[in-house]
């Protein structure tokens, strides 16, 4: 398995050498996009790592100048409080090697924002991006379902104790396929916002309906079940006038099957979910106690919090940001929120609806029940969906963002 990663690795590197000496910058960001599939492996001097964030940072710095722009005007509140973050973690003795780690995560959003303001400029490109998410979801999802009954290599597709009983649910929820963890099955719900009104051909969207819904429904993770249950609401209220019937009954069929065969298993796993939050004593005992943990941290310094880094796994992204950052991390909080709420409940286009309701989807799902902020894979993918609202915004509603006039970069990735 380690000679495969290495392999990929070196093959990866080469193939960005090439794409960066005919400056074809744009590609990489391609590139970096649609990778945001793949688990972590093994670069040269590196170590493991998500390639996505290699090709992509690689990106970022090749247009150093105008991302470092984009950033200084979008974001100079945002990352003041990160910096602040990380020299309050220093003042107070806490910092470690999450300090750097844990505020990439976040810088991660800002950078894919950056590069989109860059590399998406038409409605074309906005389908591009919706079209690498549904790749994306698929991906992860057909190869879970290959490893969910057997057909593993140990390298490209991982399924842990493939063999087991039903009512054994580690041996689903630990169905990984070429993802790193199964936890990225929770945004994979949230493409078929995008799928249903791809002009497809029905086979196609079929097949990739079966292998989301599918990989979810075997998997027993919590925030999957939720982000399938928001995203099949938001679609049928979108389309209840243009619901198209045999995508319908095929969804339902899959849901349906599955609640039979597992339903004893999802209704366990939603067991003690109130405790979770609270705190409390509950099934999930570990998570418990950090987000206990998490409370009491933000008790003890409400204000400048306890340091970027300080608060890990927390499972509960907003509380792990206020515990590290204090109130002060609203300033990064609000305009994730807000943004898409003010677009889903305006006289928004409906592709920035579309867009919106997937962050909202993605923050009241992965980022609220989950370590969203230690997984940089997860990032990467909140990273899109958030540039795809802004960028949606930009090309369908000129009027209220100004965009920056490159100057050197232009002609490098026009």
């Amino acid at each position: 398995m380690d000679v495969v990663k290495m392999i990929f690795g070196l093959v990866l590197v080469f193939v960005s050498i090439i794409i960066v000496m005919e400056w074809r910058i744009k590609w990489l960001f391609w590139i970096g996009t649609i990778l945001m599939f793949c688990r972590r492996i093994y670069f040269p001097f590196i170590g493991e790592i998500e390639p996505s964030t290699i090709v992509l940072c690689v990106a970022a710095l090749l247009m150093i100048h105008s991302v470092t722009e984009i950033l200084l005007v979008r974001y100079y509140l945002q990352l003041f409080v990160l910096v602040f973050g990380i020299f309050n973690a220093y003042a107070l003795g806490n910092q470690g090697n999450e300090t750097f780690t844990w505020s990439m995560a976040i810088m991660i959003v800002f950078i894919f924002s950056a590069l989109a303001e860059i590399f998406i400029k038409s409605e074309t490109d906005l389908d591009w991006l919706s079209t690498a998410f549904i790749i994306i979801s698929f991906v992860i999802t057909f190869t879970g379902i290959l490893g969910y009954i057997g057909l593993a290599d140990g390298s490209i597709i991982l399924a842990d104790n493939s063999s087991g009983t039903a009512d054994d649910y580690s041996v689903y929820s630990r169905t990984y396929g070429i993802a790193y963890n199964n936890t990225v099955l929770g945004y994979a719900p949230i493409s078929l916002i995008f799928l249903s009104e791809k002009k497809w051909s029905k086979v196609m969207k079929i097949i990739i309906l079966f292998s989301i819904a599918g990989a979810v429904l075997i998997s027993l993770k919590r925030l999957a079940y939720l982000s399938l249950l928001f995203s099949a609401i938001y679609i049928l209220i979108r389309d209840k006038s243009r619901v198209k019937l045999l995508p319908f009954l095929a969804g339902s069929l899959v849901i349906a099957f599955g609640t039979y065969l597992y339903g004893h298993l999802i209704l366990g796993r939603f067991e003690g979910i109130r405790d979770v939050f609270l705190g409390n004593e509950s099934p999930d005992v570990n998570r418990t106690s950090i987000i206990a943990y998490a409370w009491q941290s933000i008790r003890q310094h409400p204000i400048a919090g306890s340091g970027a880094g300080y608060l890990i796994f927390v499972h509960n992204g907003y509380l792990e940001m206020v515990g590290n950052l204090g109130v002060m991390a609203l300033v990064i909080l609000i305009p994730w929120l807000y943004k898409p709420f003010a677009a889903l409940v305006g006289e928004a286009d409906s592709h920035q609806k579309n867009w919106a309701m997937s962050c909202l989807i993605y923050l009241s799902t992965i980022f609220l029940l989950e370590a969203a902020l230690n997984r940089y894979e997860l990032m990467w993918i909140f990273g899109l969906l958030n540039a795809g609202l802004l960028r949606s915004i930009k090309i369908h509603d000129s009027g209220k963002y100004h965009i920056i006039k490159w100057k050197k970069e232009k002609l490098a990735y026009q």
